[in-house]
């Protein structure tokens, strides 16, 4: 079972501890002055993919550098950062026999706080354990070699979801971005995205159910409807007055990947236009 995958499960990057990315792996030794840096570093893709597409995914899995287990362990000189690399490559096919489920709490955020993931890796609760004890053993040559798995601070990204049979993630965006210009008291019309990544390759791309997605706006009104004529929420929602604004929700239907609604600005000025599950605030300014 092949999984493409947008959010990639490490980042491999120097020994100085640093990090490019939330879920990335990244070793120090305690003592190798002479250890050189990490050999790549996986990035979120940053082309958005904002049709609902999983663009920009193809590109695969960074399977690391080339050298073999074996051959790691048998030099002394193998970067913490290699044999982070090597466990990675080899835990991965193991993930992808520990995605499937039937509902959305089948699937979680495990394996953290090992050499191969930091941060944790999306996998099955049924599968939980297997893959736990893969990474165990994978990363003892890490562990051998006096490499440290060091502290992150994680931030999850995107939610997940049981489709297609198989655990993975989505994201919603909001288009187009970056915003237009906004006119108070004309109406702009903008559009939600389903965006699936971590997913098996030729899963659904479409939503696999009805996901109500709860949306709320300061310094305007959000509209259910792309011709603005049924208010979302109430109008002339002010967060600085009245220190939050209502949370409603637009629905993505089962088997789309968008759908469309309207912002009206109240006033001239700042506002912002905020999406759940994530809490993503797009901030505007209106004329």
């Amino acid at each position: 079972m092949e999984v493409r995958s947008r959010v990639w499960l490490t980042t491999i990057v120097s020994l100085s501890g640093s990090l490019g990315c939330s879920g990335g792996a990244i070793g120090t030794r305690a003592a190798a002055d002479d250890a050189g840096p990490g050999s790549s570093q996986s990035e979120l893709d940053a082309s958005g993919a904002l049709d609902g597409s999983r663009a920009g995914a193809d590109a695969g899995y960074d399977a690391g550098p080339g050298s073999s287990q074996s051959e790691l362990d048998a030099s002394s000189d193998a970067s913490c950062d290699d044999l982070a690399s090597v466990a990675l490559a080899q835990l991965e096919p193991i993930r992808e026999q520990n995605l499937a489920c039937s509902e959305d709490t089948d699937c979680l955020w495990g394996v953290a706080d090992t050499c191969v993931a930091p941060c944790g890796v999306l996998i099955s609760q049924a599968g939980a354990s297997a893959v736990q004890s893969a990474a165990n053993r994978l990363c003892a040559p890490f562990a051998a070699q006096g490499c440290q798995v060091p502290e992150l601070p994680c931030v999850r990204a995107g939610t997940t979801i049981c489709t297609g049979g198989n655990c993975a993630i989505y994201d919603v965006t909001l288009t187009p971005y970056p915003l237009p210009a906004f006119t108070h008291g004309v109406c702009t019309t903008l559009q939600l995205n389903y965006v699936l990544y971590d997913g098996v390759d030729g899963g659904p791309l479409e939503a696999p159910r009805d996901l109500a997605i709860q949306v709320k706006g300061s310094q305007g009104t959000v509209y259910s409807d792309n011709a603005c004529t049924t208010p979302l929420v109430p109008p002339a929602c002010d967060a600085g007055a009245s220190g939050s604004c209502p949370w409603a929700s637009l629905t993505i239907p089962s088997g789309s990947s968008s759908v469309a609604f309207g912002f009206v600005p109240t006033a001239a000025g700042h506002g912002s236009i905020v999406i759940g599950p994530q809490d993503l605030t797009y901030g505007l300014t209106a004329q």
